[in-house]
């Protein structure tokens, strides 16, 4: 006897989205994803990693107070959606829960696939009733720190 333990399902996308971002999060034991599209501004955080403060011997012939060792950048990621029915934001949410949460970043032909570890930042998630049944979500993830030179 056979037992079909999966179901094929068919899409019919009118339109891919354009710059596709599928971030995908481990929430009680399976793997849940959305991919979102259009909607993205890439932006960055940059402070002060580490300050070196000299002794001011003499006020009149010093030159500076301190200087900066490194600089801390993270990029991050503005995602966004429009118009997503109640049931999605729901299952979306459970992203805000998830004990891991990842990026996929290498093309779809390439086997395995390749995925970077990312963050939401926390206060982040903002949803936007637009009507009954439908609502636009934004979201900001933080991807891991670049490498800064230090002095």
């Amino acid at each position: 006897m056979d037992i079909q333990l999966t179901e094929t399902k068919v899409f019919d996308i009118q339109r891919p989205p354009c710059n596709p971002v599928a971030i995908y999060w481990l929430k009680n034991g399976a793997w849940n994803y959305w991919v979102f599209g259009c909607r993205q501004i890439n932006s960055i955080d940059v402070s002060d990693g580490g300050v070196f403060e000299s002794f001011i011997g003499d006020l009149q012939t010093a030159t500076k107070r301190g200087a900066i060792i490194y600089k801390s950048v993270f990029p991050k990621m503005t995602l966004g959606y429009d118009n997503l029915p109640t049931n999605k934001v729901e299952g979306i949410k459970t992203l805000l829960q998830a004990v891991a949460v990842k990026m996929l970043v290498s093309e779809k032909s390439v086997t395995p696939p390749v995925f970077l570890d990312i963050a939401v930042v926390p206060g982040s998630f903002i949803l936007i009733d637009t009507s009954v049944d439908l609502h636009n979500l934004e979201l900001t993830i933080s991807l891991p720190e670049l490498f800064n030179e230090e002095r």
